[in-house]
């Protein structure tokens, strides 16, 4: 109990790939299922359910701050900067009045970027019965389960004409988060250097200071892979949509 409250203790770690990363995943594939289809056969209450949802996630947010502070743990590298924790504030926007750029960043970054840290932990070095750790998992599981529901009920149908959203955004914070790393020696965005153990890791041994330049191509190349398969799918709900009009 003594490693509960610690922030990353880094010692008796569950494990990048273990037993114990694996069920944990298994689990909250399983929660998240049910949730899903609960969402999904609600119609009535979807709205009240994504409401729910995204402040279940604000929540956690600030539990994970508040125990930071209260645990004497709190530095300034540790604010809600990541981009997971932005996702956390853009869901609870997308889930009170959603819009193209809401629904655009929680498709190709925030989907992806929290699909990466449950695959990749980079707290898999700290035990799992760590409360920092367990909501790691949790935050990041709703950031992926979110974007899920709402492209399996349409209401997210991806197009290549809104990847303008995702690079305004990328344009906004990526130099804003470089100021603000270099301000507080913190790792915003992972521009610093890569997560421990993610693939971007392999990308700044090979690139060195062209790490962050190898990184946005990578993810142009992801984001080309995401939306090649809704090209047919947008003509289908087009065609669709004429047809009924």
């Amino acid at each position: 109990m003594n490693l509960f409250w610690q922030f990353y203790p880094r010692v008796n770690g569950f494990g990048m790939f273990s037993l114990t990363h694996i069920r944990c995943l298994i689990i909250l594939i399983i929660l998240s299922y049910f949730i899903i289809t609960y969402y999904l056969n609600n119609n009535t209450i979807q709205k009240r359910i994504a409401f729910i949802i995204g402040l279940v996630l604000l929540l956690l947010e600030m539990l994970f701050l508040i125990l930071l502070i209260i645990t004497n743990q709190f530095s300034y590298d540790q604010l809600p900067l990541q981009l997971c924790d932005l996702s956390a504030f853009i869901i609870f926007i997308d889930a009170i009045k959603s819009t193209k750029f809401t629904r655009a960043i929680l498709y190709s970054l925030s989907m992806p970027g929290a699909l990466a840290a449950l695959i990749f932990p980079d707290w898999a070095c700290n035990p799992i019965f760590n409360a920092f750790s367990i909501i790691s998992f949790l935050v990041h599981t709703l950031l992926v389960m979110y974007p899920i529901m709402k492209i399996i009920n349409k209401e997210i149908i991806p197009s290549f004409n809104d990847m303008i959203y995702n690079i305004i955004f990328l344009v906004i914070c990526i130099p804003i988060m470089l100021e603000v790393n270099h301000l507080f020696n913190a790792n915003f965005f992972f521009l610093s250097e890569a997560a421990p153990g993610s693939p971007l890791e392999p990308l700044q041994h090979m690139f060195g200071h062209y790490y962050i330049l190898s990184a946005l191509i990578m993810i142009l190349i992801i984001w080309s892979i995401m939306y090649l398969p809704w090209i047919n799918k947008n003509k289908e709900y087009h065609q669709s949509y004429l047809n009924n009009k």
